[in-house]
């Protein structure tokens, strides 16, 4: 608040602001947690006010005469040698923790080549950018998630909220992702869709193999999408689980892709595609 104030003579902006720090922030359980110090995270004020407590930073970082990028409260700070980058690390761990009064995560914080510094989620190796392991390991997470056959909703809901994810997360990260991840993950995602619908199509298995007590809707959806009534039954009496028949011959052929497609399955494939070659076709 001392720092808006060297900037800023209106008081009730002042107080307003102060109001909002020290607002609390509202929990999942309804309750409020207490603000006593810092910003809360994720709030259109953060990146702000970051960046007017930081400016001091980056005003001492060019006074060294260091190459840096930073955005918020993550930053890069590139050396030489390692010496340079060590000595530069003690000298900002000095400006930050004393003149600014602000805490630096060692966890995170550590003198390293750049190709293993990850970076908002991107790492530089040589001349590319590329998606941090992290980064790739928590969207195949959520992508878990979002088509985890335990969900007990209905898939024209699990189906938007699948795309909603892959368009925002592509959207962030496309300058490093690869056309071979993207082709490798549609299939992917494509597979625990189809596992998703084998279950919804579930009636319970049949302890006595009698036509009556067989997974009907299986039988009457498989038909109903091209299977051949004959050879339908290779499917729904099979005693396999349900990711290993969503990728069996009769259930890929009725959920084809273009038919997951026409139910909303979202496709990195054609997000990639439209950004790289702008509406152009691939050759």
């Amino acid at each position: 608040m001392h720092r808006i104030g060297l900037k800023v003579r209106d008081k009730s902006v002042l107080c307003l602001i102060g109001k909002y720090l020290r607002a609390g922030v509202r929990l999942e359980d309804g309750t409020t947690e207490r603000t006593p110090r810092g910003v809360p995270q994720g709030g259109p004020l953060s990146p702000l006010l970051a960046n007017i407590m930081l400016d001091p930073l980056d005003t001492m970082i060019e006074e060294m005469g260091l190459p840096f990028v930073r955005y918020a409260d993550d930053f890069i700070v590139l050396a030489k040698s390692k010496s340079e980058a060590q000595a530069a690390l003690d000298e900002l761990r000095r400006f930050v923790e004393g003149k600014l009064k602000l805490l630096i995560n060692d966890d995170k914080t550590r003198v390293a080549p750049l190709g293993k510094c990850e970076f908002l989620g991107f790492v530089v190796r040589g001349k590319h950018i590329r998606i941090s392991e992290k980064s790739r390991q928590r969207f195949l997470y959520r992508i878990r998630q979002e088509t985890s056959r335990r969900l007990e909703i209905s898939m024209e809901v699990r189906l938007s909220s699948l795309k909603k994810y892959c368009v925002g997360w592509f959207n962030y990260f496309k300058i490093g992702f690869l056309y071979k991840d993207a082709r490798a993950w549609d299939g992917w995602m494509r597979r625990r869709i189809r596992m998703c619908y084998w279950k919804m199509w579930y009636r319970g298995l049949a302890r006595q193999r009698s036509e009556q007590q067989l997974p009907r809707k299986r039988r009457r959806m498989l038909i109903k999408l091209g299977v051949d009534p004959s050879t339908v039954k290779m499917a729904t009496r099979s005693r396999k689980g349900y990711w290993r028949l969503s990728s069996h011959p009769f259930v890929r052929y009725a959920l084809s892709n273009a038919w997951l497609e026409e139910q909303g399955m979202p496709s990195l494939c054609k997000l990639w595609i439209g950004f790289y070659y702008k509406g152009q076709e691939r050759s």
